[in-house]
C-alpha cells in the first residue's frame, strides 16, 4: 500500500495546495463500504508526512481543472449530516467503475487527467478500459452451438465458422450522448 503511494508522489512535482498540514491528500474514489481511512491511518511518506484520505463516489463530486491542478469538491452524507469541502487532491486511488447504470462519470477522470494527479491506478488505462470493453464486445466470438445468457440472440457465421453476434458496430463506436 504506503509504497505505491510513495512511488505516485514521488513522481509528482507537488505546487501549492489547499492543505495546511504536513500531509498528503489522498482522494479515494469508491462506494462507502470499505472505510479506505483505516488503512492509511498512522502511515506516513517521505518520513513526516501523514496521509489524509477523502473518500467520496464520483456522484458526490464536482471538479474544476486547470493546468497548475485540479480542485474537488464533495457533498458527502455522514451519519445524517451533509459534509461539503473543497481541497487539491495530492493523488488519488479509483475504485469504483468509471460508469453505472445511468451516470458516465469520464469528465471527472479527464479533470483529474488534465489537472495533472498522480493516481495509484493508472488514468489513461481506466479511460481506454472503457473503450475495450466496448471493442471486445465488438469482436466477440462465440464457439459453435453456444448462446449468451437470458436473451437468444441471432448469431452470423464468420469465414472461420465460429458464429459471432451482429451488432451495429456505429452505434457502439459513438461517444455517449
Amino acid at each position: 500500500g504506503a509504497s505505491i503511494l510513495g512511488a505516485a508522489v514521488s513522481s509528482a512535482t507537488r505546487g501549492p495546495s489547499y492543505n495546511k498540514d504536513r500531509c498528503f491528500t489522498l482522494l479515494v474514489i469508491d462506494d462507502q463500504n470499505t472505510d479506505w481511512s483505516k488503512y492509511f491511518r498512522g502511515r506516513r511518506l517521505h518520513g513526516d508526512y501523514e496521509i489524509r484520505v477523502e473518500q467520496a463516489e464520483f456522484r458526490e463530486l464536482s471538479l474544476t481543472a486547470t493546468e497548475t491542478g485540479s480542485v474537488v469538491s464533495m457533498a458527502v452524507y455522514r451519519n445524517g449530516t451533509k459534509v461539503i469541502r473543497s481541497f487539491k487532491p495530492d493523488f488519488v486511488l479509483i475504485r469504483q467503475n468509471l460508469k453505472d447504470a445511468g451516470e458516465d462519470y469520464k469528465n471527472l477522470l479527464l479533470g483529474l487527467m488534465y489537472g495533472g494527479v498522480p493516481s495509484v491506478n493508472n488514468l489513461t488505462a481506466i479511460y481506454n478500459f472503457q473503450f475495450n470493453m466496448r471493442m471486445a464486445f465488438l469482436t466477440a466470438t462465440v464457439p459453435s452451438g453456444q448462446t449468451m445468457g437470458v436473451c437468444a440472440p441471432t448469431w452470423t457465421s464468420t469465414s472461420s465458422g465460429e458464429r459471432q453476434l451482429p451488432v451495429d458496430r456505429a452505434n457502439l463506436l459513438s461517444e455517449p450522448s
